[in-house]
């Protein structure tokens, strides 16, 4: 009894002692597991690359064309921006020229028209040949694209051109600085005209262009006596000089801002001052400063990062809020914004049903709903009134996230015995979320028998 009493305990402390040795065991194993392990928030440093390739602008089109050859020409577009190629100096001469994108065609090419005709630019007095290339990638997107477009007459080739399209995910830095959000301008007239009306009115404009986020105090110094071309040709001499006139500095202010009582989409230019811009209406105020981000003057093709109704490039259809990335461009944040892009924007001949490419970019930090409409009455250029029945666009809502797009058709099906005579149509994007936030892109055609 005494050593079966004895052995009982002594086995129950070898089952403990056992226990035990195996529980630190698998406790250590545990622990050592926790202190190399990292924790779930952290990335590997064997994955970090990957991280951070999965957040960063994804690359073109795997089907992109690229060439060892000399590009004639290299154009920047900033992702999410817009540019032109035009082809108006090779074509001009032409009697029945046709253009052909050839290779590297992306779907974010729009083409003022592939049968270029004198109508194409119906904005210009000019009795050319015209049609321009613009290129407009999404925002998540960079690298280069090569393309080759053959310009043909009477469907003889002529010329190949062959580009090379860089796409960057920021502008580039230019000669001219920015000025900053709050700016101190002189406001200058060129003629007899009394501008000082316009200063309320300038400064609300820029207030409400930048959403906000800009401030613009402006002086009036009152008008100088010499002639617009004087002023075009002598501006630095000219305007430091009345200044100066005036008891003032140059240094005093960030920006000159010359009034002209008739603007014509004239240059801007370096000065003491540092930046000078010609300007008249309120419409285009916010553009004109997207020249000075930009450091270019109006429409140089190969230089244009903004996204116009490419029609008419002086005087660009914008809402007030500008909702364009033009915002971006100079260091704003836009809430809301929109754009269209139409594929074969200028003129054209159609015989029956015709249709076209609409994309629309939400270009605001926003996801948001868009009212898509039609117009034949508001149109820049003098037309005949097309019944709205002829037109039909896929889709008159349309809700996208922040920089998405989606594409539509617009499809024009107009009668038999329509007459030959210019027609036109204007397709507008209204933001839900705010309705001042807008933009349209107009198409002008004629009917053939």
């Amino acid at each position: 009894m005494t050593n079966k009493g004895f052995s009982l305990p002594i086995i129950l402390i070898l089952l403990f002692l056992i226990a035990s040795t195996i529980s630190f065991f698998y406790l250590s194993k545990s622990k050592a597991r926790t202190e190399t392990t990292p924790p779930p928030t952290s990335t590997p440093a064997s994955n970090q690359k990957e991280a951070e390739v999965a957040v960063s602008p994804s690359p073109l089109d795997e089907k992109c064309y690229t060439s060892d050859q000399t590009p004639d020409n290299e154009i920047e577009v900033v992702g999410g921006g817009f540019n032109l190629k035009n082809f108006n100096p090779q074509i001009k001469d032409f009697t029945e020229p046709k253009i052909a994108i050839d290779k590297g065609e992306q779907k974010w090419m729009f083409i003022q028209t592939y049968t270029p005709s004198k109508k194409t630019n119906v904005y210009s007095e000019d009795n050319y040949f015209h049609s321009i290339l613009g290129f407009a990638p999404p925002q998540n997107i960079s690298g280069k694209c090569d393309i080759t477009v053959s310009l043909f007459d009477n469907s003889v080739l002529k010329k190949t051109l062959y580009f090379r399209i860089n796409v960057v995910k920021s502008q580039t830095a230019r000669d001219i600085a920015l000025p900053p959000k709050d700016i101190k301008a002189a406001l200058i007239g060129i003629g007899s005209s009394d501008f000082q009306y316009k200063v309320a009115s300038l400064e609300t404009d820029y207030s409400e262009t930048t959403n906000g986020q800009g401030k613009l105090k402006i002086e009036y110094l009152g008008n100088v006596p010499n002639t617009d071309q004087e002023v075009y040709s002598k501006t630095d001499e000219i305007i430091e000089s009345f200044i100066r006139s005036k008891g003032k500095s140059p240094l005093d202010y960030d920006l000159a801002i010359v009034h002209l009582k008739n603007y014509a989409g004239y240059f801007r230019t370096d000065t003491q001052l540092k930046k000078v811009v010609f300007c008249c209406e309120n419409s285009v105020f916010l553009h004109e400063f997207a020249h000075l981000a930009a450091g270019i003057p109006d429409i140089s093709y190969e230089n244009t990062l903004l996204p116009p109704d490419p029609l008419h490039y002086s005087s660009f259809e914008r809402s007030n809020k500008f909702s364009n990335p033009t915002l971006k461009q100079l260091g704003f944040e836009p809430k809301n914004g929109v754009w269209i892009l139409i594929d074969e924007w200028g003129f054209k001949t159609i015989k029956g049903r015709a249709s076209y490419r609409v994309v629309v970019r939400n270009t605001g930090n926003s996801k948001d709903n868009f009212d898509l409409t039609l117009d034949t009455d508001n149109l820049i250029v003098s037309t005949s009134k097309a019944p709205i029945n002829w037109f039909k666009l896929s889709a008159d809502k349309i809700t996208l996230g922040p920089s998405e797009e989606k594409t539509l058709e617009l499809t024009i099906n107009p009668p038999n015995n329509s007459p030959k005579t210019l027609f036109g149509v204007s397709v507008k994007a209204t933001s839900y979320l705010d309705q001042s936030v807008w933009d349209r892109a107009n198409i002008y055609f004629e009917t053939s028998e």
